[in-house]
């Protein structure tokens, strides 16, 4: 039965997911020799004086991608142990719950975006709180969460 439920869970995902990208490309066409030309044009002009300059923001971008990258896996986890779900595996269970986190950070910005609610206050704040409930989770559930990467290699 929990099979079943999950198979049927990750189906509808999928035509969920689908349905979105259909419309979207629907109404704005995906050109690849654009995105081609436009990548090409970027590496011609980045200089090395740039890159220095900027190296605050690099950092600061990779700050808040690993921190959406820790919430993500946190609130997956806690999500998918609430409704019983578990997995096999450590990597199983890490990459179930970053999938699962996404969603849920997807389905959040989605709802403040419908509510009208989209300022830099507010998602600074949701991401601080978002990250206390992170931290609590982790400090909690650590060796659950993480477990131990074991891989077994057979030779034939």
């Amino acid at each position: 039965m929990k099979k079943n439920l999950r198979i049927l869970f990750f189906l509808l995902l999928f035509l969920w997911a689908s349905i979105v990208l259909i419309t979207y490309y629907r109404f704005i066409p995906f050109d690849l020799l654009l995105i081609f030309n436009l990548f090409i044009k970027v590496l011609k002009d980045i200089r090395p004086m740039i890159f220095f300059k900027n190296l605050f923001w690099i950092f600061k971008a990779l700050f808040l991608l690993s921190l959406i990258y820790f919430i993500s896996l946190n609130m997956g986890y806690f999500i998918l142990k609430r409704y019983k779900i578990d997995h096999d595996g450590s990597l199983q269970r890490i990459l179930f719950s970053l999938g699962t986190g996404f969603i849920f950070l997807a389905f959040l910005v989605f709802i403040i975006g419908i509510l009208g609610l989209f300022y830099n206050v507010i998602i600074i704040s949701l991401l601080f709180i978002l990250t206390i409930g992170a931290l609590l989770i982790f400090f909690k559930e650590k060796k659950y969460i993480l477990g131990n990467f074991s891989i077994k290699m057979e030779r034939n």
